[in-house]
């Protein structure tokens, strides 16, 4: 076999190389490939090495093929238990291949480009299940993912106004200056989740926290719902409350995020649950099936994300970037 150059691409280049509404186009794709029977992940979606005696760290492992993109690959994701700091807490790769030949092609860091990606998963899933003229935005979260995720929804809709919640209240009164001053929309701090959720058309959970942020009781009639976290974040009976309930992948949802802390706590089986999904996102975007069928539907979304638009993204820095003299290569 000929030589051909493998190529490594670090953070700072992949935030030059990619923005939000690319990002968007390519997650709407990915989930069209999705819904076509085009693109597929790994069985099981996520493997998990936890940490133990000696390890403090922890890695996972998530893959995907997308022929139409022509690659396929892996997300390589290690974590240390105990910041340090020398030391990063996280690194973050893609590992891209051809899907034809499986030859190695690229390493791309995508600790920006995940965080990203997230935000941008988020946006797409409301654009796909919101109301069309949803003004109102209640978050829950005021990190970097919240930063991406609300650029991306103002492609989407006409919005009026954000009211953000946060358990850090000096993070909280900065983002909602930043985020004012980027989109030229009124973003509010209040004290708590309620007023953040209570009244709004479009409602985002995306936080580190293990406990219950939005209770029963709180949607407005028309409301949806994007649950982000990694770990609980809602009342499991919002299941009950909500007429539709969709996700990205439920395989992976049962790894992290709220549907592993129902089932893991003993709120709800894993049967109850998948009874209650109507459906995927990319079922909905390629009208397999339906998603807002009316005004008055309150819609649940638990997005966890799927290692394809991760390496789709992280594609198109390596097509924008292959020849470039920036990136560093070897001969393989």
């Amino acid at each position: 076999m000929d030589k051909h150059w493998f190529i490594y691409i670090p953070d700072e280049l992949v935030r030059k190389n990619i923005s939000v509404t690319e990002v968007i186009r390519i997650v709407e794709e990915v989930y069209r490939a999705h819904g076509n029977k085009d693109a597929w992940l790994s069985e099981p979606s996520a493997q998990f090495l936890k940490e133990g005696k000696g390890q403090i760290t922890s890695y996972k492992v998530k893959g995907a093929s997308i022929p139409s993109k022509g690659v396929s690959g892996f997300r390589i994701i290690g974590n240390t238990i105990v910041k340090t700091e020398r030391d990063p807490w996280t690194y973050r790769y893609c590992y891209l291949a051809d899907p034809l030949t499986a030859r190695p092609l690229a390493i791309i860091d995508e600790y920006y480009q995940s965080a990203l990606r997230t935000g941008v998963t988020g946006a797409v899933a409301l654009s796909l299940l919101g109301k069309k003229d949803s003004r109102i935005v209640g978050m829950v979260g005021a990190g970097n993912i919240a930063r991406h995720f609300l650029e991306a929804l103002t492609h989407f809709f006409s919005l009026k106004e954000i009211r953000v919640n946060s358990r850090s209240k000096v993070a909280q009164k900065s983002f909602c200056r930043e985020m004012s001053d980027l989109l030229g929309i009124p973003v509010h701090p209040v004290a708590s989740p309620e007023l953040a959720v209570k009244g709004a058309d479009l409602v985002v959970t995306i936080t580190d926290a293990d406990t219950i942020l939005v209770s029963t009781g709180w949607l407005s009639k028309g409301a949806t719902l994007c649950s982000m976290g990694n770990n609980q974040e809602l009342d499991p009976k919002i299941l009950n409350e909500v007429d539709k309930c969709f996700v990205d992948d439920f395989d992976f949802c049962r790894a992290v995020g709220d549907v592993h802390a129902w089932i893991s706590k003993g709120d709800l089986t894993e049967a109850e649950i998948a009874g209650k999904v109507h459906g995927t996102l990319p079922e909905v975007i390629t009208r397999r099936k339906r998603g807002r069928e009316n005004t008055d539907e309150k819609i649940l979304a638990v997005v966890q994300g799927m290692a394809s638009c991760d390496l789709a993204i992280a594609c198109l820095v390596y097509e924008k970037l292959k020849e470039s003299e920036e990136v560093q290569r070897i001969a393989i």
